[in-house]
């Protein structure tokens, strides 16, 4: 190590549809290391429960991937994996691999016909490889069906007015009558639902009105979907008892946050932190003088609950200097400092668009991370300041 090293947490999200987090720290150590050969990387990736993040837990966890094929969104084939501890105790399902928005054309977005049965075939699998603990991750669906998709592949029985049993869309939550449990369920010892959002199943704030527009829903079919999930939210209070409609967290993954409750007994837990607990953030901010983070879109809402605003607060806790790197910077100063960050930058050198943002990610990335290298290098040698 360089003598009067200076040591660089580097612990970004991954920049969506461009670059997984794994990929965005590599880039970053490139640019640091051109800037000084005394910027010490640590490595850290981190995920927010979408797309990756069980190519994040893994890399922590020292884990392995157990590959099978399920329907995705629309039903179609589709090769996922589920991870599994080192000591195969835990199993990681991420739903995005099976119901993930990414995998569906645009012109084929619609949250009224799409399912989160894959999902369930997927919890399924986790429970043959002898799984005792679960860790759903509810990021970036492209359903609204309030999970009764997965649930049916778990062996749930969702009944019409005919005695007829069918697996529930969006489109379908209202003809449901009756739901029967399976009779060989699925047992898990804890059933831990990754949430970073407070977003209840129903009204203004929920998850028609919140997320299904999103997902390719017409304003007509958010209110059609609002009624639906009205009439099911009913049902599962009268039938099983399941209040679940205000709760917060109920209306994530498109009500996936009620059904992961209401069909696996499901916990919801702060996703961030509870990774930042997992992987022991803690112990590598005790290693660091700085912290470089990132993510695709910097805004408002990354305070409420998202990752990089958690981590920023953890480092500022210990007095670690935080840089964001973005593609897109919409947070005021006043929203940065008040998330703890000392400065955020966004790496677009200039009027692009999408396609060139999303080919040129890594390349930016670099010289982003070699101009803020130069600046920690400049600012440490001129303060004197000492190494951890």
């Amino acid at each position: 190590m360089a003598k009067n090293a200076v040591k660089v947490l580097i612990a970004p999200d991954s920049f969506k549809e461009a670059l997984p987090a794994t990929e965005v720290v590599e880039a970053i150590c490139r640019g640091l290391q051109m800037a000084s050969p005394k910027l010490v990387c640590i490595p850290c990736p981190l995920a927010d429960g979408g797309e990756h993040t069980l190519d994040v837990w893994l890399y922590h966890v020292q884990g392995r991937r157990h590959h099978i094929k399920v329907g995705d969104a629309l039903g179609r084939p589709r090769a996922v994996a589920i991870g599994l501890s080192a000591d195969g105790r835990t199993a990681l399902v991420e739903l995005a691999q099976a119901a993930g928005l990414e995998h569906i054309a645009v012109a084929q977005r619609n949250p009224l016909y799409m399912s989160t049965f894959g999902v369930g075939q997927m919890i399924r699998a986790a429970a043959r490889q002898g799984a005792s603990s679960l860790v759903l991750t509810l990021g970036g669906s492209a359903t609204h069906d309030c999970g009764a998709g997965m649930a049916a592949a778990l062996g749930w029985r969702f009944l019409d007015e005919t005695g007829t049993a069918f697996v529930p869309t969006g489109a379908t939550l209202d003809r449901v009558v009756r739901i029967e449990p399976p009779e060989s369920p699925c047992q898990f010892q804890e059933v831990i639902a990754w949430c970073d959002v407070q977003n209840p199943l129903l009204g203004p704030q929920g998850a028609a009105h919140t997320y299904a527009a999103q997902k390719g829903a017409t304003p007509e079919e958010v209110a059609l979907l609002e009624r639906k999930t009205h009439h099911f939210a009913q049902l599962l209070e009268h039938t099983m008892g399941c209040a679940v409609a205000s709760i917060p967290g109920s209306g994530a993954a498109g009500g996936m946050g009620a059904g992961a409750m209401v069909f696996l007994g499901a916990r919801l837990v702060p996703g961030a932190a509870w990774l930042l607990d997992e992987i022991g953030f803690d112990q590598y901010l005790t290693q660091a003088h700085w912290l470089i983070t990132g993510e695709g879109q910097f805004d408002a809402q990354t305070a409420h609950g998202k990752l990089i605003a958690t981590v920023a607060a953890r480092a500022q806790h210990r007095e670690v200097g935080v840089v964001v790197l973005c593609g897109s910077l919409e947070a005021t100063p006043e929203q940065i400092r008040a998330m703890g960050v000392t400065a955020a930058m966004s790496i677009v050198p200039g009027p692009v668009d999408l396609s060139q943002s999303l080919t040129h990610t890594s390349e930016w990335l670099t010289y982003a991370a070699w101009a803020v290298g130069r600046i920690i290098i400049h600012t440490d040698s001129s303060t004197g300041n000492s190494s951890k």
